[in-house]
């Protein structure tokens, strides 16, 4: 029997969207319509409030480009701007944080510009959309008709893409929103989440596939327990971002499903994500590798602005550039 919650959240994306939302696994795209949005990293909420109030029809999936950049919206792009919005509205008190879940703001100066719709818009398509909510909301806000202004406002904005109407259509969807542990990181579900494509079974491939795969695991206990030493930044949420454009899990799930594969090991060990279809490919590794030389490529990588991708978020810049500035160093 299919999972109810799998079976729903592709119902909602089949008949709100009736297009392919994501890139798949071959790195195609389906046909269809879809809402271009332009978006300035240093003011990324403000040019999202008029951009997404200027589009006629928000059942099409968003199309985001950042100003300067030029990398094709396949999937990581869209989930870096949500993440970004979500963080932008954290600082302006539009949504804030209590008891564990979070609240609207109530500042009259930002009911007064909107600002309460906005959020509402942003969060109801990022979690249509396959974005980073992060926040457990009070269950109050996402099933009653509030009395309060900027609540109003709030549900609102989500009204105009359809969570709300979800939500009301199929009450348990609120518990994907409302449950505080749903999208905890932890090593144990990263690497649940994170399904290994080995090569075939008795190859040379495989056993340095399975020694890389060892070693990510090693890593990610390390990151998730005492922490790297010289990179104290660097968390299983910094890890997911990085490779998926999300730093907590998304309500209605990764699409497509994240995965793990190999590549030949170039003697600098940093591996390459592809946010678009949330892959990370790590190099293979042999018994002359040494593990905290990998360990550390692998610290570079996830602090820096290029983290051995090639394509996905529009920062990025490619491996090769990645390779020589690790070497530098």
């Amino acid at each position: 029997m299919p999972n109810l919650l799998d079976y729903l959240i592709q119902e909602v994306r089949d008949n709100i969207y009736r297009r392919q939302l994501d890139a798949d696994e071959n790195f195609g795209v389906g046909d269809g319509s879809v809402s271009d949005v332009i978006i300035s990293r240093k003011k990324t909420i403000e040019t999202a409030a008029e951009e997404l109030q200027a589009q006629p029809n928000l059942r099409f999936p968003l199309k985001v480009q950042f100003y300067a950049e030029w990398a094709e919206d396949t999937g990581g792009p869209r989930r870096e701007f949500f993440r970004e919005a979500i963080m932008d509205m954290k600082e302006m008190d539009i949504l804030k944080e209590e008891g564990g879940h979070i609240i609207i703001g109530d500042k009259p100066t930002l009911l007064v510009k909107n600002w309460f719709y906005v959020a509402g818009l942003i969060i109801g398509l990022s979690a249509i959309e396959g974005g980073d909510t992060n926040i457990p909301f009070k269950e109050s806000i996402l099933t009653t008709e509030s009395i309060l202004a900027h609540e109003k406002q709030f549900q609102k904005g989500m009204k105009r893409c359809g969570l709300m109407q979800l939500i009301q259509a199929f009450p348990t969807v609120k518990y994907l929103f409302t449950n505080p542990g749903s999208g905890i990181l932890s090593v144990g579900k990263f690497t649940m989440l994170f399904k290994p494509r080995f090569s075939i079974a008795g190859s040379n491939n495989l056993l340095f596939e399975e020694k890389a795969y060892q070693m990510f695991i090693s890593y990610l206990r390390e990151v998730a327990g005492t922490g790297r030493r010289d990179f104290p930044a660097i968390d299983l949420q910094k890890i997911l971002s990085m490779i998926t454009g999300c730093a907590s899990i998304p309500p209605m799930a990764f699409s497509p499903s994240p995965s793990i594969t190999f590549k030949e090991n170039m003697h600098h060990y940093l591996p390459t994500m592809h946010t678009c279809i949330n892959q990370i490919v790590l190099p293979r590794i042999t018994e002359a590798d040494q593990p905290e030389n990998i360990k550390r490529a692998w610290d570079w990588s996830f602090t820096s602005d290029t983290f051995g991708a090639e394509e996905g978020f529009g920062q990025a810049t490619g491996e090769q550039h990645e390779q020589q500035q690790y070497e530098q160093n």
